[in-house]
């Protein structure tokens, strides 16, 4: 079985290529509904693959073998700019949250290529929420203070995701100007 599984990944990772270039990538949404009102407040957005042979493929079978590979910080590009060209269309203020992957947060362009991509769609940067592990925090603390003020002073929304599945320290929540936590698969805010 195990040698079934790193068989079925490692064919997954050679196929990720051709998926990105033959656009065999697509999302599904999830809504959010606000507790208090019973509205949606915004949809989450979930990369799903058609793949050639197995068919379509969700996320959370692949996404592993996204995180770890080359093409990680493209696919989260490709996620977040077809989520803001969907939410562009959808009745005001309905928002999209997209997870944005660690090494992509981490990544020199990474402003800039969101900054783009809000121009590029005209989504008003209040209805994209972007959704952070606690992983972020890893790094180098001064890039992840900058970066978590561009984007505060972009004005997006901002999500700590997977909360108390890591470290879970509470000076995270000190740190960054978040809208919400997810914990456990619940939203606070």
């Amino acid at each position: 079985d195990l040698e079934n599984e790193a068989i079925f990944r490692r064919r997954l990772e050679a196929d990720l290529g051709t998926a990105v270039r033959e656009k065999q990538l697509f999302l599904k949404y999830e809504p959010i509904v606000d507790a208090k009102t019973e509205q949606v407040r915004s949809l989450e957005a979930h990369i799903c693959w058609m793949h050639e042979q197995r068919g379509e493929i969700d996320e959370e079978e692949f996404a592993s073998i996204v995180e770890g590979s080359s093409q990680i910080c493209e696919v989260g590009n490709w996620a977040i700019r077809e989520a803001c060209q969907h939410a562009a269309y959808w009745p005001d203020p309905i928002a999209v949250a997209v997870n944005v992957p660690v090494a992509l947060f981490n990544s020199d362009d990474f402003i800039e290529e969101l900054t783009g991509i809000l121009n590029e769609t005209e989504l008003a940067p209040n209805r994209l929420e972007l959704e952070i592990s606690e992983a972020v925090f890893f790094g180098d603390t001064e890039m992840v203070d900058r970066t978590l003020g561009q984007l505060f002073k972009l004005g997006v929304r901002l999500t700590l995701d997977e909360f108390g599945s890591g470290y879970s320290s509470l000076a995270y929540l000190r740190r960054a100007p978040f809208d919400m936590i997810k914990i456990n698969e619940m939203l606070i805010g």
